[in-house]
Parts: structure tokens; C-alpha cells; sequence
């Protein structure tokens, strides 16, 4: 609601501002675009989106009480067991990053540890994978450490921290890949590993591919440059990617996809993103060449390799 408000305010004053204009005539116009009958009705449904994001904001970044430890009871959990990471430990308080964060984003850095350390102490025998798996959350949490919002999405759901752990003890690739990609956390916390797309194929891909046109024709509606738009399709890739590795791996899931249900689903989210990309630069191809372009696009991808036997793997260079 407020990002459209927020357009029609830059198409009304022709002008990157934040801002409702001050006489009454305008704002009606403007609550008239916005759907509404009257600019009473304006205000008092935009009163609401804004109070609703001024409470989140204000709860966001707020430890309670029973969150807040000392320090010294963090250090007796987790050095004890895991040399390598006291080490590691020591280097990130006397360091810079450290020392750069707010005390609030400090303050949950230490909880996530500290919680992470007493859970695996409890659940996990193998000193070298418990201490592999703290050290690769650590990696997360730094990559992490300057979006706060991050920081509270996983105090407020200390749950995700056990599909953490199977991932991270699971696939390697996988670690990396969401410390790269971190915004793939919020799949995690969704669990939409567990749908599949192999149980109704044509639906998934189809609601697939209309969402992706959606965002592309909002960016488009809005001025974005191309580089938005390839945005779209990048986020769109690491996120499917993603669920496709959950889901091999069971997480989030009741049984994990089988090998062969792997590469089927990769190609088919290779063949969607490539036939939309075609679509969308058809009709710029063809009005630089004078070219009908409501007319099929007059060329084409030809996939030879793995992408053609249906073989594709998480490294493509898709």
C-alpha cells in the first residue's frame, strides 16, 4: 500500500518525494487513485498502514529482559569444547565489525550464539560437526551482522536455528550458498520446502511464471531500470534454487526429493526463467530492427549439455 502510495506521490509532483501534498484537492486526488471514496477514508486507512509499521519498527530491534545475558555465561558455553572457535571468538571481539555494530545488534549476535552453543551441546555427540556447524552459523551471523532486521528475524524465531543446523551439517554448497544469498533465510522460516511442484508441475510453474511477470511488469510500470528487472529473475533463481536443495535434503519436508526429481526440477526452472527473458527482450530486439513485435520472437535458445538432457545441477552458470 504505501510503496503505491509512494509512486503516485513522485508521479504527482513529477519528483523523487516522500511526501502528501498540503491542499485538500490534491490529497483527494490522490486518495481517489489509491481506491478510496473519500479523503477521509484516505487517512484513516493510511493512519493505520503507518501505525502498523511504526510498531514493528519499534519492536524490532528491542531485547526482553530474558534475553539479555552476560557476557562471561556466553564464554562458558562456548569455549569449553570448541578451541577453534574460542579463537575465532576472541579475534571477532577485538576486531572492527565487532566494534562497528549497534548495542542492540551486538547484544543478539551474542544471544544467537549462546543459543545456538547450548543446542548443540545438547543435541549433537560429534565435537568436529557441532563445531563445523557453529562455526559456518558464525559466518552467517557476521555476513548478517549490518541488517539488523536479519538479526531479529532469527531471535524472534530461535526455531530456525535446528533447519539451520541440518543444513549446515548436510551440504556445504548449501551453507555457502544462503551466507551469499541471506535473504533465502526467510524461506526457512516459511518451511516451503515442503511444497513441491512435482505434486501438480503445471500449476507451480504456471503461478511461477505469473508472479515473475508480475514483478517484471511493476518494474517495468515504474521506470526501473533493466538491472531491476534482472533482479527479479536473479532473486526468483536463488530462491527456487534453494527450495530445490531443501527439499533433496528433507528439510522442511516429511521425505527428502529424490535424486532423479533433482535435475527435473532445476531444468524446468532454467527452461521458465530463459523462455521469459526471451519474451521480455523480443520486443525491445524487435523495435530497434523494425520488426513486428506481436510476431514470435526471431530467435531462439538452443540448449545443448545438461540443460538439454535435463541434467542440470546446482553449479549452472544459468
Amino acid at each position: 500500500y504505501l510503496r503505491r502510495l509512494e509512486h503516485r506521490l513522485q508521479y504527482w509532483e513529477d519528483a523523487q518525494t516522500h511526501h502528501l501534498p498540503k491542499d485538500d484537492q490534491s490529497q483527494e486526488r490522490i486518495a481517489r487513485s489509491m481506491g478510496h471514496a473519500t479523503l477521509s477514508e484516505f487517512k484513516d486507512v493510511l493512519g493505520k498502514h503507518r501505525g502498523n509499521v511504526a510498531r514493528l519498527f519499534e519492536s524490532a530491534f528491542v531485547l526482553s529482559d530474558d534475553q539479555v545475558e552476560s557476557n562471561g555465561q556466553a564464554d562458558e558455553v562456548l569455549w569449553d569444547c570448541w578451541p577453534d572457535f574460542k579463537n575465532r571468538w576472541e579475534s571477532w571481539l577485538s576486531g572492527p565489525r565487532q566494534r562497528a555494530l549497534s548495542e542492540a545488534s551486538r547484544k543478539q549476535f551474542e544471544l544467537l550464539l549462546r543459543r545456538a552453543a547450548k543446542q548443540l551441546r545438547a543435541e549433537t555427540t560429534d565435537l568436529a560437526l557441532a563445531q563445523r556447524i557453529i562455526q559456518k552459523y558464525m559466518d552467517l551471523l557476521e555476513a548478517i551482522s549490518r541488517r539488523a532486521s536479519y538479526l531479529s528475524l532469527l531471535v524472534e524465531y530461535p526455531h530456525v536455528f535446528k533447519s539451520l543446523s541440518a543444513l549446515f551439517a548436510s551440504s556445504r554448497w548449501g551453507a555457502d550458498y544462503l551466507i551469499r544469498h541471506p535473504h533465502l533465510l526467510d524461506d526457512l522460516l516459511t518451511g516451503q520446502g515442503q511444497y513441491s511442484p512435482e505434486e501438480h508441475p503445471e500449476l507451480y510453474w504456471a503461478k511461477l511464471r505469473q508472479h515473475i511477470n508480475a514483478q517484471l511488469d511493476d518494474a517495468l510500470l515504474h521506470g526501473e531500470h533493466d538491472d531491476v528487472m534482472m533482479d527479479v529473475l536473479r532473486h526468483t533463481h536463488h530462491t527456487e534454487t534453494f527450495l530445490t536443495l531443501l527439499a533433496e535434503l528433507g528439510i522442511g519436508r516429511d521425505q527428502p526429493l529424490a535424486i532423479e526429481k533433482v535435475s527435473d526440477r532445476l531444468s524446468a526452472l532454467a527452461d521458465l526463467i530463459l523462455q521469459i527473458t526471451v519474451e521480455r527482450i523480443w520486443p525491445g530486439i524487435a523495435k530497434r530492427y523494425n520488426v513486428d513485435a506481436t510476431m514470435p520472437p526471431q530467435f531462439a535458445v538452443i540448449a545443448y549439455g545438461k540443460l538439454g538432457g535435463k541434467e542440470l545441477g546446482y553449479a549452472s552458470d544459468l
